[in-house]
């Protein structure tokens, strides 16, 4: 009868290894799709960054606001609206980000930067959008330019998150 045992705690003790084998597959197989997914999803929101960042450097739209905050100090009324082409109004700011929403949590603390760049951008562009709608037209050009003043703040703070979240990314 000892025998029998012998053979049953064999099987079973094979049973058991083949079952964490092919677990251990199964995960192994699952974390590197997942690292794959992760390093995509931080390849593309890097990228998009970067040419948001690269767009806004090559507009030079930061020195154009500061002159507008200037001639707004002087009694001169500047047209923010100016700094969003006609054809981005109704555009997706981000539309990567956007697209990966839902994969974003791969990304750990980054995600949270992500989103607050997201909101700070936005915030800017809510300001431009909302001079256009002429919701600032009861505003003094003196009141403008401390506005204008305070979203090159925020927006230069962007930036600079930006560009840590482009090489923590990138470093993924």
């Amino acid at each position: 009868m000892s025998a029998d045992y012998g053979v049953a705690l064999v099987g079973f003790l094979g049973a058991l290894v083949g079952a964490a084998a092919s677990f251990g597959g199964q995960w192994f197989s699952h974390h590197l799709e997942t690292q794959r997914e992760r390093k995509a999803v931080a390849s593309a929101i890097a990228a998009e960054i970067d040419g948001y960042i690269s767009l806004m450097n090559l507009r030079d739209h930061v020195t154009s606001a500061k002159r507008m905050a200037a001639a707004a100090q002087k009694g001169i009324r500047p047209d923010i609206g100016r700094l969003i082409a006609k054809h981005e109004i109704g555009a997706e700011q981000f539309p990567v980000i956007m697209q990966n929403l839902d994969k974003v949590g791969l990304l750990g603390e980054l995600a949270g930067d992500i989103s607050k760049f997201c909101r700070m951008v936005g915030g800017v562009r809510a300001t431009i959008m909302s001079d256009i709608e002429g919701k600032y037209a009861k505003l003094s050009p003196s009141e403008l330019g401390d506005l204008i003043e305070q979203e090159i703040a925020l927006w230069e703070d962007a930036m600079a998150l930006g560009r840590m979240l482009i090489r923590r990314l990138r470093a993924l």
